[in-house]
Protein backbone atom coordinates (compact mmCIF):
# COMPACT_ATOMS: atom_id res chain seq x y z
CA UNK A 1 0.00 0.00 0.00
CA UNK A 2 1.17 3.26 -0.91
CA UNK A 3 0.07 6.55 -0.02
CA UNK A 4 -1.31 9.26 -2.47
CA UNK A 5 1.65 11.98 -3.03
CA UNK A 6 0.87 14.97 -0.46
CA UNK A 7 0.99 18.99 -1.78
CA UNK A 8 3.92 20.41 -0.07
CA UNK A 9 2.19 23.62 0.04
CA UNK A 10 -1.07 22.39 1.56
CA UNK A 11 -1.95 22.00 5.11
CA UNK A 12 0.01 19.41 6.78
CA UNK A 13 -1.73 15.91 7.23
CA UNK A 14 -4.36 16.18 10.49
CA UNK A 15 -4.78 13.29 12.78
CA UNK A 16 -8.10 13.77 15.01
CA UNK A 17 -9.00 11.79 17.98
CA UNK A 18 -12.55 12.91 18.85
CA UNK A 19 -14.89 11.09 21.07
CA UNK A 20 -18.15 8.37 18.86
CA UNK A 21 -20.71 10.25 18.07
CA UNK A 22 -24.37 8.87 18.62
CA UNK A 23 -24.95 8.79 15.37
CA UNK A 24 -21.58 7.09 14.55
CA UNK A 25 -23.07 3.97 16.49
CA UNK A 26 -23.67 2.56 12.34
CA UNK A 27 -21.69 0.00 11.41
CA UNK A 28 -19.80 0.28 8.22
CA UNK A 29 -16.76 -2.53 8.80
CA UNK A 30 -15.74 -4.90 11.36
CA UNK A 31 -13.23 -7.37 9.55
CA UNK A 32 -10.18 -6.59 10.23
CA UNK A 33 -6.70 -8.57 10.92
CA UNK A 34 -3.72 -7.84 12.54
CA UNK A 35 -0.47 -8.11 10.84
CA UNK A 36 2.87 -7.29 12.10
CA UNK A 37 1.50 -5.95 15.53
CA UNK A 38 -0.49 -3.60 13.39
CA UNK A 39 -4.33 -3.39 12.58
CA UNK A 40 -5.62 -3.95 9.00
CA UNK A 41 -9.35 -2.87 7.80
CA UNK A 42 -11.47 -1.05 5.96
CA UNK A 43 -12.31 2.30 6.88
CA UNK A 44 -15.18 3.29 8.46
CA UNK A 45 -13.44 0.73 10.64
CA UNK A 46 -15.29 -0.41 13.79
CA UNK A 47 -13.21 -2.53 16.57
CA UNK A 48 -14.92 -5.31 18.73
CA UNK A 49 -16.27 -4.02 22.11
CA UNK A 50 -13.19 -4.74 23.61
CA UNK A 51 -10.71 -2.44 24.63
CA UNK A 52 -7.94 -1.10 21.92
CA UNK A 53 -4.63 -1.49 25.04
CA UNK A 54 -5.79 -3.84 27.64
CA UNK A 55 -7.91 -5.86 25.24
CA UNK A 56 -10.36 -6.74 28.25
CA UNK A 57 -14.30 -7.17 27.60
CA UNK A 58 -16.19 -4.08 28.12
CA UNK A 59 -17.62 -4.73 31.65
CA UNK A 60 -18.39 -0.70 33.18
CA UNK A 61 -20.55 2.55 31.21
CA UNK A 62 -17.23 4.63 32.22
CA UNK A 63 -15.53 3.39 28.51
CA UNK A 64 -15.27 5.66 26.27
CA UNK A 65 -15.87 4.96 22.42
CA UNK A 66 -13.58 6.87 20.29
CA UNK A 67 -13.40 7.69 16.41
CA UNK A 68 -9.57 8.11 15.17
CA UNK A 69 -10.01 10.30 11.72
CA UNK A 70 -6.80 10.73 9.79
CA UNK A 71 -7.04 13.46 6.56
CA UNK A 72 -4.74 13.29 3.87
CA UNK A 73 -4.19 15.62 1.32
CA UNK A 74 -3.17 15.08 -2.46
CA UNK A 75 -1.28 16.78 -4.34
CA UNK A 76 -3.86 17.73 -7.05
CA UNK A 77 -5.13 20.64 -5.75
CA UNK A 78 -8.68 20.00 -6.50
CA UNK A 79 -8.91 16.46 -4.99
CA UNK A 80 -10.32 16.44 -1.69
CA UNK A 81 -8.38 15.05 1.35
CA UNK A 82 -8.90 11.27 2.16
CA UNK A 83 -10.09 10.41 5.47
CA UNK A 84 -10.40 7.35 7.03
CA UNK A 85 -11.78 6.78 10.22
CA UNK A 86 -11.40 3.79 13.31
CA UNK A 87 -13.80 3.69 15.53
CA UNK A 88 -12.02 1.82 19.29
CA UNK A 89 -12.54 1.94 23.02
CA UNK A 90 -10.54 3.01 25.75
CA UNK A 91 -11.34 1.53 29.64
CA UNK A 92 -11.47 3.68 32.19
CA UNK A 93 -9.25 2.25 34.19
CA UNK A 94 -6.66 2.87 31.17
CA UNK A 95 -7.47 6.01 30.46
CA UNK A 96 -7.35 6.75 34.56
CA UNK A 97 -4.00 5.67 34.23
CA UNK A 98 -3.01 7.95 31.05
CA UNK A 99 -4.77 11.29 33.10
CA UNK A 100 -2.17 10.12 36.18
CA UNK A 101 0.81 9.41 34.21
CA UNK A 102 0.31 12.67 32.24
CA UNK A 103 0.20 14.31 35.81
CA UNK A 104 2.70 13.17 36.81
CA UNK A 105 5.06 13.82 33.40
CA UNK A 106 3.71 18.02 34.52
CA UNK A 107 4.88 17.89 37.91
CA UNK A 108 8.18 16.20 36.44
CA UNK A 109 8.17 18.67 33.44
CA UNK A 110 7.53 21.60 35.92
CA UNK A 111 10.55 20.78 38.16
CA UNK A 112 13.01 20.73 34.78
CA UNK A 113 12.22 23.85 34.75
CA UNK A 114 12.63 25.27 38.34
CA UNK A 115 16.23 23.77 37.71
CA UNK A 116 17.04 25.38 35.12
CA UNK A 117 15.98 28.83 36.10
CA UNK A 118 18.06 28.17 39.42
CA UNK A 119 20.52 27.04 37.12
CA UNK A 120 20.44 30.09 35.09
CA UNK A 121 20.63 32.28 38.53
CA UNK A 122 23.55 30.55 40.04
CA UNK A 123 25.54 30.96 37.24
CA UNK A 124 25.15 34.16 36.74
CA UNK A 125 26.05 34.81 40.52
CA UNK A 126 28.81 32.30 39.82
CA UNK A 127 30.44 35.36 37.86
CA UNK A 128 29.84 37.93 40.29
CA UNK A 129 31.79 35.43 42.62
CA UNK A 130 34.67 35.12 39.89
CA UNK A 131 34.48 39.23 39.39
CA UNK A 132 34.66 39.67 43.43
CA UNK A 133 37.27 37.70 43.62
CA UNK A 134 39.11 38.79 40.71
CA UNK A 135 39.56 42.39 42.23
CA UNK A 136 40.18 41.65 45.83
CA UNK A 137 40.85 37.84 45.92
CA UNK A 138 39.02 37.16 48.94
CA UNK A 139 38.76 34.01 50.71
CA UNK A 140 34.85 34.68 51.50
CA UNK A 141 34.67 34.85 47.38
CA UNK A 142 36.17 31.44 46.84
CA UNK A 143 34.06 29.54 49.63
CA UNK A 144 30.63 31.30 48.05
CA UNK A 145 32.00 30.43 44.48
CA UNK A 146 32.74 26.74 45.68
CA UNK A 147 28.58 26.34 47.22
CA UNK A 148 27.85 27.79 43.93
CA UNK A 149 29.55 25.34 41.89
CA UNK A 150 27.66 22.61 44.18
CA UNK A 151 24.24 23.92 43.79
CA UNK A 152 24.92 24.46 40.26
CA UNK A 153 26.00 20.47 40.49
CA UNK A 154 22.58 19.87 42.15
CA UNK A 155 20.89 21.56 39.25
CA UNK A 156 22.35 19.90 36.55
CA UNK A 157 21.22 17.01 38.18
CA UNK A 158 18.08 17.64 39.11
CA UNK A 159 17.73 18.75 35.27
CA UNK A 160 18.75 15.45 34.37
CA UNK A 161 16.91 13.48 36.08
CA UNK A 162 13.52 15.30 35.35
CA UNK A 163 14.77 14.91 31.54
CA UNK A 164 14.76 11.04 32.49
CA UNK A 165 11.31 11.53 34.28
CA UNK A 166 9.64 13.27 31.30
CA UNK A 167 10.64 10.56 28.89
CA UNK A 168 9.75 7.69 30.83
CA UNK A 169 6.22 9.36 31.80
CA UNK A 170 5.63 9.63 28.48
CA UNK A 171 6.25 6.01 27.34
CA UNK A 172 3.60 4.93 30.07
CA UNK A 173 1.11 7.00 28.41
CA UNK A 174 -0.64 5.11 25.89
CA UNK A 175 -0.33 6.55 22.73
CA UNK A 176 -3.08 6.87 20.27
CA UNK A 177 -3.82 5.68 16.66
CA UNK A 178 -1.68 6.23 14.28
CA UNK A 179 -1.81 5.65 10.37
CA UNK A 180 0.50 3.95 8.89
CA UNK A 181 0.00 3.83 5.41
CA UNK A 182 -3.49 3.62 3.31
CA UNK A 183 -4.90 2.84 -0.48
CA UNK A 184 -8.29 4.18 -0.69
CA UNK A 185 -10.10 3.39 2.32
CA UNK A 186 -7.86 0.15 3.06
CA UNK A 187 -5.81 1.37 5.66
CA UNK A 188 -3.25 0.23 8.48
CA UNK A 189 -3.11 1.35 12.10
CA UNK A 190 -0.33 0.73 14.82
CA UNK A 191 -0.26 1.38 18.64
CA UNK A 192 -2.72 -0.64 19.55
CA UNK A 193 -2.31 -2.62 22.68
CA UNK A 194 0.11 -5.81 22.62
CA UNK A 195 -2.75 -7.69 24.63
CA UNK A 196 -4.97 -6.45 22.07
CA UNK A 197 -2.82 -7.50 19.08
CA UNK A 198 -2.18 -11.30 20.63
CA UNK A 199 -6.16 -11.58 21.19
CA UNK A 200 -6.94 -10.99 17.70
CA UNK A 201 -3.53 -11.82 16.18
Amino acid sequence: MNSPEENPYASPCVDEIVLAEPGDIEIDNRDFYIESGKVVGVSRLHLPEVYFYCAADIVDDDSRRKCAKFYRRHREELRPPTVVRLFYSVCSGCASKDDAWTRRGSIVFNSQVVAAILSVVLIFELFSVIAIYESAESEFAIVVGAIVFFLLGLCGVAAFGAIVGCEYCSTKVSKTPKLVRFDGDMMVISRAGKKFCERYG
